[in-house]
């Protein structure tokens, strides 16, 4: 009963670190794509 007991939580555990990771990742792309943009806006029109 415990061995199972800590095998759902040892997997909850895993779940929650693998979508933090996923989580970060995207936060990562989401900051890049801004700072792209950011860069891409300060531009004159004429460089494009």
């Amino acid at each position: 009963m415990l061995n199972g007991l800590f095998h759902g939580l040892s997997w909850i555990g895993l779940a929650i670190s693998n979508h933090s990771k996923v989580m970060y990742h995207v936060v990562l792309a989401e900051r890049k794509l801004t700072s792209y943009v950011y860069a891409v806006g300060k531009q004159p029109a004429s460089n494009l």
